[in-house]
């Protein structure tokens, strides 16, 4: 039996929206979530370009949100022991009228107020820390569809992305 804990039109409109080539895409994470921004950022740019992390540096932050713009796609992590600044930033971008989608617990961090999809996972399990699992599981769902969704464009640029590290590119 499946079990959705969102709307599947969310999870849909989200693979939509980070496969639209003319938005640029910056994502942002908590203290913890921050790493699964990271990773969602290095499987997504092998597919397609203008995809970028927000720096953990307050200043470099403000320069990124000072950025944003209409054309502009946030994608937010954000747990439980929610982050303030994790938030202010999910506020700012939808004042700048950029799109905004989170990736939450089932709870929802009070950034769902600001975003355009909302996505959450279940991170209960018996242990003081909540697990990162769903959330990572959530990633590698949206890369597989996003890499069938981007098709032969996504699979041209992953091609050359391996041929260039092999050239010893990232090695310099």
């Amino acid at each position: 039996a499946e079990i959705h804990l969102y709307p599947l039109e969310d999870f849909d409109e989200a693979i939509r929206l980070l496969s639209d080539p003319k938005r640029r895409i910056l994502m942002v994470g908590g203290r913890i979530s921050q790493a699964w921004a990271e990773i969602f950022v290095t499987l997504l740019s092998r597919m397609r370009s203008n995809v970028s992390v927000m720096s953990r540096d307050p200043g470099r932050r403000v320069a990124s949100v000072l950025d944003l713009s209409a054309t502009s796609l946030l994608v937010v992590f954000d747990f439980r022991r929610y982050d303030n600044d994790t938030v202010h930033i999910a506020r700012e971008a939808a004042r700048r009228r950029a799109t905004v989608i989170l990736v939450t617990d089932t709870l929802l961090s009070p950034a769902a107020s600001y975003a355009d999809v909302v996505l959450p996972v279940p991170v209960e399990v018996p242990s003081p820390f909540d697990t990162s699992v769903t959330g990572l599981a959530l990633v590698e769902c949206l890369i597989w569809s996003l890499t069938l969704n981007l098709g032969s464009v996504g699979v041209t640029r992953m091609q050359n992305w391996d041929a260039l590290a092999s050239d010893g590119l990232t090695h310099a």
